[in-house]
């Protein structure tokens, strides 16, 4: 196969990470960057939706439905049926780092769905903003299109076996705020995770445990297979407010005797 470059000279490319001599010596952490699958001209994306992981060398799903990974270096190459034909070409450069991280920043469907919700703004402008969102939707702009690597493979379980691209948006649109996803893996071994969660839940923009209890309901539900069924109950939202859970450190998973609360 012969490799050719894209057609704009890319300063930095996620794949380009796995180079790095640090990186390759295990001297540097191992980013992975979280997306959510959203049907073009969807809103609402549901707690089921595929989660796309982008790592330095691979991009895909452990998810029911997908399953898949294609190396990411060459994404952009003309894949059908798992592979690229013998006389094919090889075609690096896409997987631009901003574009990779602002794949999962793709979030202008939200703006959508809260500008409504917005207090003192005035009718006018609420009107304006929402038709300027509104066709940023009918035009599909708020998403990010990526070449489907898996068109044609695995038609009798690849939901996107049929599909030119895959529409991906931020990673946290189904609650997961936390991109704790890829980490529970059963194959990764991991033993703890320290998560720092940023989301602005309540009136006073602390966080109150609901990207927590996604992430456990999801972790139970069976839609994603490959991942460990080990992740520790967390209590219902209320509960995090009412013990002050959201606004110190606090462990769960010690204490194996402990039951679901959602």
């Amino acid at each position: 196969m012969r490799i050719a470059n894209a057609r704009k000279l890319i300063a930095y490319t996620f794949s380009s990470i796995a180079n790095d001599t640090d990186f390759a010596r295990a001297l540097a952490p191992m980013p992975l960057i979280v997306a959510l699958e959203r049907a073009p001209g969807q809103l609402q994306v549901p707690a089921n939706a595929t989660v796309f992981e982008f790592n330095p060398w691979e991009m895909g799903s452990y998810d029911a439905g997908a399953a898949a990974f294609a190396p990411l270096k060459y994404v952009a190459s003309n894949f059908s049926k798992g592979s690229i034909p013998r006389q094919g070409e090889c075609i690096a450069g896409l997987d631009n780092a901003g574009f990779v991280m602002g794949t999962s920043s793709s979030l202008f469907n939200q703006a959508f769905l809260q500008i409504g919700k917005a207090s003192g703004v005035p009718d006018l402008l609420t009107g304006v903003l929402n038709r300027t969102l509104a066709n940023i939707g009918e035009n599909n702009a708020d998403i990010a299109s990526w070449p489907n690597p898996f068109y044609n493979y695995n038609p009798g379980n690849n939901i996107n076996a049929e599909a030119d691209l895959l529409t991906l948006v931020d990673g946290g649109e189904a609650l997961e705020n936390i991109p704790i996803h890829p980490l529970l893996l059963e194959d990764r071994y991991v033993d703890a995770i320290f998560a720092v969660d940023g989301s602005a839940d309540t009136m006073t923009y602390w966080p109150n445990g609901t990207a927590m209890v996604a992430t456990f309901n999801k972790s139970i539900s069976g839609f994603s297979p490959n991942t460990s069924s080990a992740f520790p109950p967390v209590p219902d939202q209320n509960t995090f407010v009412n013990l002050g859970l959201d606004s110190r450190p606090t462990f769960f998973g010690c204490d194996n005797t402990s039951t679901p609360q959602i």
